[in-house]
């Protein structure tokens, strides 16, 4: 394993530890691809706007909350650019090589979306002069929490960041014990991953000890949780709480309830995990 430490700020730094393979496969990720400004959105486009893919995009855009936010999905779809919607596209014309992995392949899926990871709600409410405007919204809170996180970085001392490319699991080899106070582990906790108790045997020894800090606390998401218990009853396949479901919903077309792929069917499906009772899984 390799190392490179860049020291900023006042006591800061960032460390990456990466194997020499790593190194030279990320030495030649952020090469410069030399594409043309028309051949980068060909090869964007090719995965964003696949023709093939069109039932899958209008999947996804019926359940947006307004049809305001299906015209900003589209252009960003069309252009690649996130910024609020009226704003002049022309002077974006260098292709980023970090989304390229060669001349001729898109990094990211065509499912992709900025909004990814970011609270919603919080984006809901950024006050924006275009209200409705939700990449708008987008683009301005991310510049906000952005600029605060390098300011803080200024004016702060003793952040000291370390990446390193392995499997969770394997992190004990490389971490000292008994060190943190916080770590996050996203939703490996999940039965399709580590599972729980992989994830505490390994990671629990590298938080301090409970007679030096009795608040350090592994932090855990568990994705997929609900629905596995909810399969475990052989619920998975029905639509609990159809009631509770009608108060949020616009009225279906009960005609249209007995297809199986009709829109008013489908929307339903998905937003039955918003108002299902998870505890009483749990519970029983």
């Amino acid at each position: 394993m390799l190392g490179k430490t860049w020291e900023f700020g006042s006591q800061n730094n960032l460390r990456l530890v990466l194997s020499k393979e790593l190194w030279i496969r990320l030495e030649n990720y952020f090469d410069a691809v030399r594409l043309s400004q028309e051949a980068a959105n060909r090869i964007r486009t090719a995965v964003t706007l696949a023709p093939e893919r069109k039932d899958f995009r209008d999947r996804w855009f019926f359940k947006d909350a307004t049809r305001f936010a299906r015209v900003a999905k589209q252009r960003f779809r069309e252009d690649g650019l996130l910024l609020p919607f009226g704003h002049p596209r022309d002077r974006f014309t260098v292709p980023n090589p970090a989304l390229f992995r060669s001349s001729n392949s898109w990094a990211m899926e065509d499912r992709s979306d900025p909004l990814d990871g970011w609270p919603l709600w919080k984006i809901h409410h950024w006050p924006n002069p275009a209200k409705e405007d939700l990449y708008g919204k987008l683009f301005a809170y991310r510049r906000h929490q952005f600029t605060a996180f390098i300011a803080k970085l200024r004016t702060g001392s003793g952040f000291k960041f370390e990446m390193r490319c392995v499997d969770a699991m394997k992190l004990p080899e490389y971490l000292d014990k008994d060190q943190y106070t916080r770590i996050e582990v996203s939703n490996i906790s999940d039965v399709g991953y580590a599972g729980i108790r992989n994830t505490l045997a390994a990671l629990m020894p590298l938080l301090q000890n409970p007679w030096i800090n009795p608040h350090a606390t592994l932090i855990s998401l568990f994705l997929n949780a609900v629905m596995e218990m909810v399969h475990t009853r052989r619920e998975g396949n029905s639509l609990p709480n159809m009631d509770r479901l009608l108060k949020y919903l616009p009225s279906p077309n009960l005609m249209k309830l007995v297809q199986e792929n009709s829109a008013d069917t489908l929307r339903l499906w998905d937003a039955r995990t918003l108002v299902m009772d998870a505890e009483r899984y749990f519970q029983e």
